[in-house]
């Protein structure tokens, strides 16, 4: 059996103070010829304010977000983020965007 693995973290503008987000519902990523057109959309699910300090998300414009994926054929696999076989895109965050929903 395999199974896609997924890594996905968030530093700030200088690369610095890693992030991992473990709570994303939706990860989207298209990926053009050149960088041109290339976007990746997280949609998080927060129920418990994990990202947010003093009213303010720990992350936003200008951090920079890398994505790895490893396809896993035994339970040992694991993502090695210190080598780039597995980084599939790095970006810097144009736009941060908030909902809150009441229940």
């Amino acid at each position: 059996m395999t199974v896609l693995l997924k890594k996905l973290i968030i530093y700030d503008e200088n690369g610095e103070y890693p992030i991992e987000i473990t709570d994303d519902i939706r990860t989207t990523v298209k990926i053009r010829q050149g960088a041109k057109g290339t976007t990746m959309n997280i949609t998080l699910k927060n129920a418990w304010a994990e990202h947010v300090e003093n009213g303010e998300f720990k992350f936003g414009v200008d951090n920079i977000v890398k994505l790895w994926l490893k396809w896993a054929t035994e339970p040992s696999d694991e993502i090695d983020t210190t080598s780039s076989d597995d980084l599939v895109m790095v970006a810097d965050i144009i736009d941060v965007d908030a909902k809150r929903e009441e229940k």
